[in-house]
């Protein structure tokens, strides 16, 4: 999907995780934007993402397992093109995989 037309002129919280269900991310990166979902939408943004080099069937489980369906939109980003056009893409592919670079 084209990110311009996804994200259109919406006001947009976009977050990214290193990884769906690892510790911290399902412990505190996931859980405070579902928490502060109510208060964002009340400062008027329109669509809070959260991106991962991660395919859509792990992020949806992880969306569920957190109750953010209907506040958090998950973007998978499996082979990391979004990610790398925005450099934020760690190519960890010694250990086989992509992630979110932190910052």
């Amino acid at each position: 999907m084209d990110s311009a037309v996804f994200f259109g002129a919406k006001k947009v919280v976009l977050f990214g995780v290193p990884g769906a269900f690892t510790p911290t991310c399902s412990d505190h990166h996931l859980p405070a934007f579902v928490s502060a979902w109510p208060s964002l939408l009340g400062a008027g943004v329109d669509l809070v993402a959260c991106i991962a080099a991660q395919d859509v069937f792990v992020l949806r489980a992880w969306s569920e397992r957190h109750q953010a369906q209907g506040k958090v939109v998950m973007v998978g980003d499996a082979n990391g093109r979004l990610l790398r056009a925005m450099g934020l893409l760690v190519d960890a592919s010694s250990s086989g995989m992509v992630r979110v670079r932190r910052r």
